[in-house]
Order: structure tokens, then sequence, then C-alpha cells
């Protein structure tokens, strides 16, 4: 695989208070992914996505993706490293402890010639919720 999916979540969160998990996507020269705009499914094509699995007590907005590139009839996210933003609150009565979140990270590499299969990677981030 041209790509290395690293996941970067701080270690303590307090109820009630923002914060992020990035999804950091280190591709190879050369290797893209397919943006997740809409243009890309159309063609059949697995768009980037980030999906959280409900939780007793986290919130999830919206992932946040880098600016796509347009190549030719696709958008795409490519470059040295593409970094996915989940962000993500703690209701605020949220007790104190360990609290592990879980989620999923489907996308599709392409290098111009090839497409590999889509990957399904799982992301499992352990906080400490501490007020």
């Amino acid at each position: 695989q041209p790509v290395n999916v690293e996941v970067v979540a701080p270690e303590s969160v307090a109820p009630g208070t923002p914060f992020e998990i990035e999804v950091r996507v280190e591709l190879e020269r050369g290797w893209y992914l397919y943006a997740p705009t809409g243009v890309n499914a159309g063609q059949g094509l697995v768009e980037t996505s980030v999906s959280m699995r409900d939780h007793e007590y986290a919130q999830f907005a919206d992932a946040r993706f880098p600016e796509p590139i347009s190549f030719g009839a696709y958008d795409i996210l490519t470059g040295e490293v593409v970094s996915l933003f989940q962000p993500v609150r703690f209701h605020p009565r949220t007790p104190s402890g360990d609290m592990l979140i879980r989620g999923m990270v489907e996308y599709q590499t392409c290098d111009g010639d090839t497409c590999l299969p889509p990957i399904e990677h799982p992301i499992r981030v352990l906080l400490r919720v501490e007020d």
C-alpha cells in the first residue's frame, strides 16, 4: 500500500470542550485520494470519508477535509500528508475516566494509471476525560 494512516488525538480532554481528532494520511509521491465532492462517486469511485460510531457521551460534527484539486474529471486530495479533521465534543456531564471512541476512514488510492481497491481503516482513540 502506498498509504500510511495515523490517528492523532489529545491525551486528555475536558467535558464540554470541543477538540479534533486528526487522521493523517501519508501518501507516496504520485498517489492521491478521491475528494468527497460528489463528482467522483458519480463515476463509481470511492470518495474519502470519515464516519464515527455512536457514543454515549461524544458528539461528532462533520469531518473537515483539505480543499480538493481538480484533476481532469476528478476531484482529488494529494500531497505527502492529507489531514482529515474530525470534530468531537464530550457532553458537559461526561464522567471523568477513560473513553474509547471508534470510527472508520474509507478511501481509495490511485496514481493516474492504477486504482487500488477501497480501504476501510479503523479509527480507535482512547482519551482521558478530566475536569
